[in-house]
């Protein structure tokens, strides 16, 4: 890919910025779902489940919120891995009562900026050893608590995400 694409390395996958796509090299490892993905920081295999993944994005996650945080992180250069999001949203949407997908946008927004993410700890469902959150950078993670802070401050939707 480096000989025919601009890449960009990340923590277990290759970020082609032109077309903004991942591309995650993985083995599996059963027929199960499991795989092993190669971490470029530690230098090791990290097993995971996508299948299992996306069964817990799909029961427990919002679609709506998701897809809007989704966007908004696209559009505010958010470097953070959308199964980060997903299960960050997912954590933050157990304590809220509202129904209101602008109530629960807000939700959580003000659970990343008052939670301390730079030690916070979301395990992966497949991997217990697998700290979701060790994929963000300092700067990534200061660059969400910023963004959040100053979308909890604008009035306005097309303020907020575009």
């Amino acid at each position: 890919l480096n000989k025919k694409c601009v890449i960009k390395e990340q923590l277990v996958s290759i970020w082609l910025p032109t077309m903004n796509i991942d591309v995650v090299p993985w083995r599996k490892v059963n027929n199960d779902g499991v795989i092993n993905l190669w971490d470029n920081q530690s230098k090791t295999r990290t097993q995971t489940n996508i299948v299992r993944h996306k069964n817990i994005i799909s029961q427990d996650g919002d679609k709506d919120v998701i897809r809007l945080l989704k966007l908004w992180k696209i559009e505010h250069n958010i470097d953070i891995k959308s199964f980060a999001l997903e299960l960050l949203s997912i954590n933050a949407l157990r304590s809220c009562t509202s129904t209101w997908l602008w109530d629960k946008l807000r939700h959580v927004w003000r659970y990343i900026t008052e939670k301390d993410i730079y030690s916070m700890q979301i395990i992966d469902p497949s991997n217990s050893s697998n700290n979701i959150m060790n994929s963000i950078d300092d700067l990534a993670k200061q660059m969400l608590k910023d963004q959040s802070f100053l979308a909890l401050t604008r009035p306005y939707w097309w303020e907020i995400i575009w």
